[in-house]
């Protein structure tokens, strides 16, 4: 797993919690859980994109388009997206939890990786 792929996995956690549906507290603890999982994954990479993007900024803090480093940027960042992360062992959810739930597309999309079925 790639560190854009853990950013893409948070963006779609986060969005489970705003959802109207309710889950039930032992799956939804779950989500939770993964989500912290993920946040702290993604402690050193923050730092790090941070770090890239102070190297080439303006004096606003900021890489626009016409700063002449701004190559060397997206490299840059585009490296650190794609760096491989240390295997990860995320918290389960046993489909049958789950499966009597009327859940939207973007829930059951969101949590995919997290989900197994009974065997």
């Amino acid at each position: 797993m790639k560190n854009y792929e853990l950013v893409k996995l948070l963006e779609g956690l986060e969005k489970v919690e705003d959802l109207e549906t309710s889950i039930p507290v032992k799956e939804g603890y779950k989500v939770v859980c993964n989500k912290k999982i993920i946040k702290d994954h993604l402690e050193a990479f923050e730092e790090m994109k941070n770090s890239i993007i102070k190297k080439y900024a303006d004096k606003d803090g900021e890489v626009k388009f016409d700063n002449p480093n701004r190559g060397k940027c997206v490299s840059e960042l585009n490296e650190l997206a794609n760096q491989e992360v240390e295997p990860i062992e995320f918290k389960k959810i046993k489909l049958s939890a789950i499966d009597s739930l009327e859940l939207p597309m973007k829930a059951i999309s969101a949590m995919a990786f997290m989900i197994e079925e009974a065997e």
